[in-house]
């Protein structure tokens, strides 16, 4: 299972029906087959937990599931919704599970993204620690904003400080979304992908405790001259991680 997030303006106050539901969560259809695309599931179903929903981040949690994880659903929703989850795949279609105080449902949508311009993580099967590193600007098609004129992928301490780059780089009207990138990210685009991520000193430091914590090797030498107090997207991700 992969735990994502997305922004939408829900009110937990409000008792919505499941067409409601649906109509809330189908503008975000772009970026819940981005989720699905960085999983990296053959297959998979996304779980919107509406009863998690977080006031100050307006944002709710999205579980990516596959396999077993998928099959508590299988059994609940019956057959048309496992015959669904089989045909269902990144570049075709899309299985959408939510449940909020009052209601549940599910929906299958037609896949709305161009999966070659997105960023790609491979992410283990299992739950695990897998923490927010830092934070992507993207544009319509979930491509990612960076300066002018620079190839490699910037990425932010906070959801502020990436909109205030994007107003300096002079992108602010192309920006569609702020996405979290999480560790499984970091390391799919270092690993997997052979890219890399440039971030401010507090992301650097906070990438290399997350490793720590994890179990996975960091260059030390890299690592030490690191220093927080740098607001510019100077390190490189890649350099932090090559022991």
């Amino acid at each position: 299972m992969v735990v994502f997030d997305c922004e939408i303006e829900y009110d937990p106050r409000r008792r919505y029906t499941q067409e409601e539901m649906v109509a809330l969560i189908r503008p975000h259809s772009q970026l819940l087959c981005f989720f699905a695309q960085a999983s990296g599931y053959a297959h998979c179903v996304l779980g919107l937990d509406f009863d998690r929903y977080d006031r100050h981040s307006r944002s709710v949690p999205v579980l990516v599931m596959e396999g077993q994880e998928a099959r508590p659903l299988l059994r609940l929703h019956g057959r048309r919704f496992k015959r669904a989850y089989q045909a269902s795949r990144p570049g075709r279609s899309l299985v959408v599970t939510f449940s909020s105080p009052g209601v549940a449902g599910w929906f299958q949508m037609a896949w709305e993204l161009d999966a070659g311009r997105v960023v790609r993580y491979t992410p283990e099967r299992e739950r695990r620690y897998n923490p927010v590193i830092g934070y992507l600007l993207v544009d319509a098609t979930y491509s990612v904003i960076g300066p002018p004129g620079r190839g490699i992928d910037p990425a932010f301490y906070s959801r502020r400080e990436a909109l205030q780059a994007a107003q300096r780089y002079g992108r602010q009207d192309e920006v569609h979304e702020v996405v979290a990138l999480h560790l499984d990210g970091v390391l799919g685009v270092v690993f997997h992908d052979v890219g890399d991520i440039l971030v401010d000193g507090r992301t650097a430091q906070r990438l290399v405790q997350a490793c720590q914590r994890r179990g996975l090797a960091v260059n030390a030498q890299v690592c030490r001259q690191v220093d927080p107090s740098v607001r510019e997207t100077v390190y490189s991700c890649r350099a932090l991680l090559t022991v």
